[in-house]
């Protein structure tokens, strides 16, 4: 629809030449988590790999959540990140921050290799920076719902 080629910004642009286009600002918001730097990524890569470790099998989940049970959590689940449910990283990224000492218990009992990054208090930080900025780009994108919604009004 939008096609550079051949959309409707192309025709438009063909007709009027200083015409500018832009992508919605959901849709930059799914492109940005696809272009982050680096260590961004790998950060981001390794946490999915830690839930998936546990979350891939239904009997280690089950020893998981007995075990933050028993150790009194706040928390009833870990949450599964898939790449469809872009707008809920933040949630992963926080409840992962959040139960970081279940993880590093968990894990003393389990050889998977990432389980170190729970300890590297400069991975931790990279952790909480992203949950906060997926956090804030979440907020920010749910403002932007609905009708008559606007860049301008949602900062307010």
């Amino acid at each position: 629809m939008a096609g550079k080629g051949s959309g409707v910004v192309a025709r438009i642009k063909n007709v009027a030449k200083n015409y500018n286009s832009t992508h919605c600002i959901l849709h930059r918001y799914a492109l940005v988590t696809k272009r982050i730097s680096a260590t961004f990524k790998s950060v981001l890569d390794e946490a999915v790999k830690i839930i998936n470790f546990i979350k891939s099998k239904p009997l280690q989940s089950r020893i998981f959540k007995a075990m933050y049970e028993d150790m009194g959590s706040l928390h009833t689940a870990l949450l599964l990140h898939a790449e469809v449910r872009w707008l809920s990283r933040d949630k992963m990224l926080v409840r992962i921050f959040e139960l970081r000492k279940e993880l590093m218990a968990y894990f003393i009992g389990h050889n998977f290799e990432l389980s170190d990054r729970l300890n590297n208090m400069a991975w931790l930080s990279t952790l909480a920076y992203l949950a906060d900025i997926f956090g804030k780009l979440n907020e920010l994108c749910l403002a932007l719902q609905g009708k008559q919604a606007t860049n301008i009004a949602s900062k307010r």
